[in-house]
């Protein structure tokens, strides 16, 4: 009997390691135009299935989006930066915004808006922070460039 729980004991160690390691998934909302670059960035950083991602990245409308931030129901939003009602809104309940500049979208072939990953401040060592830096980090940039949008540095060309 001793022999048999030893051996138990010593498979239940070794087979510790083998078990893939649960990861935490982040929940991330975008529009409808940066959800596609919010999947590729996923995949491309987090190294995450399309499976996975299927799981943590939702569309959203913009004005759902900052609520869902600042309340806690969402990690990180891909939208434009916010406004003084969402600005308000966040002071009042003590969360501060850190944006990141992304992609640049036109708005009906007039002056084309800036596009920023969201986050809350303070949750920059996070995956969602870190995933939200890496997309204004030239390689974010490089994927945004392949995927046909236009990267935020070259707002100013």
């Amino acid at each position: 009997m001793k022999k048999l729980l030893c051996v138990l004991l010593i498979l239940s160690v070794l087979l510790t390691g083998c078990v893939k390691e649960s990861r935490q998934l982040p929940k991330i909302c975008s529009n409808a135009y940066c959800l596609p670059y919010a999947k590729e960035a996923a995949k491309t950083f987090l190294a995450y299935s399309d499976e996975e991602i299927g799981k943590f990245i939702f569309e959203t409308a913009e004005e759902d989006a900052y609520g869902s931030l600042i309340a806690g129901q969402c990690d990180m939003i891909f939208c434009s930066l916010p406004g003084e009602d969402q600005v308000r809104f966040a002071n009042e309940r003590g969360v501060t915004l850190a944006c990141f500049p992304v992609l640049l979208q036109p708005e009906n072939g007039a002056d084309p808006a800036q596009l920023f990953a969201v986050i809350r401040g303070g949750e920059e060592d996070s995956l969602a922070g870190s995933l939200a830096q890496w997309c204004a980090w030239p390689d974010g940039q490089e994927l945004a460039r392949t995927l046909g949008f236009t990267p935020s540095e070259d707002a100013s060309k």
